[in-house]
């Protein structure tokens, strides 16, 4: 698979598209010190290396199934916290509740196997993890074969809550961006792009009320 697949290009951060950053931004937030955290489908690299400049994780394993947009990410993006891996998803070894956070942005609406993906990542977060996922909202930007590419679908919100729920995943904290430029994100779904932050089995995990903290960075920029 080439680079693009709709993935958002760019040697520098100035070139990814802000609703794209922010998420990350939030992700960071949730990043218990020395936490293990796992990017599923990392594209370039952008959001790891940002991850890893705005909280203090112990390590952050970043997987893609794009050789191209794995050595993309080696050579724009390398992080001495940041392990950039090759791999498809749904087959890869992630191991068993391994890791403290797992991170899936704009990833569920490119795979047809879409439980099959959350099975795996359910199976990955350790007891007291979370997961935080985004995904478009179908009522506000409508699947369209012709102009999402690779897409397979949209989701409403609450089709989306149903989906973690019926993988094992309980909601504890719903996120929006209105804006699909600007990125803004504001509580509650039903903007643009939909954040959900989930618990495993209905325990408390990452930072008790899952709701982000800021990270002031040393640097935002590779």
């Amino acid at each position: 698979m080439g680079i693009e697949g709709g993935r958002q290009v760019s040697p520098t951060l100035e070139g990814i598209r802000r609703d794209h950053r922010e998420r990350y931004r939030f992700a960071a937030g949730l990043i218990p010190d020395g936490a293990s955290v796992l990017d599923a489908a990392c594209g370039v690299g952008y959001g790891s290396w940002m991850m890893a400049q705005l909280a203090r994780p112990a390590e952050i394993i970043a997987v893609d199934i794009s050789e191209d947009a794995i050595g993309y990410a080696q050579r724009h993006y390398a992080h001495p916290l940041v392990a950039f891996l090759r791999d498809d998803l749904l087959a890869a070894d992630l191991g068993v509740e391994r890791f403290d956070l797992i991170v899936s942005f704009e990833t569920l609406e490119h795979i047809a196997e879409d439980r099959a993906f959350l099975a795996r990542l359910q199976r990955a977060l350790a007891p007291s993890g979370a997961l935080v996922i985004s995904t478009p909202n179908e009522d506000v930007l409508p699947f369209d074969p012709g102009y999402y590419a690779h897409h397979v679908r949209h989701y409403r919100s609450a089709e989306l809550t149903a989906l973690l729920a019926e993988s094992g995943f309980e909601l504890a904290a719903a996120h929006t961006q209105p804006d699909r430029e600007i990125g803004e994100i504001h509580p509650g779904f039903g903007g643009a792009f939909d954040i959900a932050t989930c618990r495993k089995g209905g325990l408390v995990g990452v930072g008790a009320a899952l709701s982000p903290s800021r990270h002031e960075p040393a640097s935002e920029e590779p």
